[in-house]
């Protein structure tokens, strides 16, 4: 349980149009939990979400589909989640570089894999079989 309710969610931040307010991308991470109970016997889990996330789930709810909620239940890994909505947002471009270092930000991974073929093999080849299976 203390390994779920650690977790943290990195979100680029923005204005309250949904606009950029710095010519830089600029990235926070918020605890997803303020809180996780768990009641031993029943095998009950209580979750409260941090109050700081409440505009953005908002945001997601008035975005989403069911359809896409659908695609990502096809997802394992929150990385090919992440991936998947950067692979959506970015479609009517065509293409799009991103550096490593960026992306790695993005996917919440700036600590993790410092060698390029631990990352590509953990993260994005996994994440590229998971979108296989989706309507991208």
């Amino acid at each position: 349980m203390e390994n779920f309710a650690s977790r943290l969610i990195t979100l680029e931040t923005l204005g309250a149009d949904g606009q950029r307010i710095m010519t830089q991308r600029t990235y926070s991470a918020i605890p997803l939990l303020a809180r996780a109970d768990y009641v031993e016997g029943e095998g009950l889990l209580i979750l409260r979400f941090n109050d700081e996330l409440q505009d953005y789930l908002l945001q997601l709810q008035r975005h989403f589909t069911q359809a896409q909620l659908a695609e990502l239940m096809k997802l394992k890994s929150a990385a090919s989640s992440r991936i998947y909505w950067l692979l959506r947002e970015y479609a009517a471009f065509g293409k799009r570089t991103i550096a490593l270092d960026e992306l790695k930000a993005i996917l919440g991974l700036s600590q993790e894999y410092d060698r390029f073929n631990n990352f590509r093999a953990r993260v994005l080849e996994r994440a590229k079989a998971e979108l296989a299976h989706t309507d991208l």
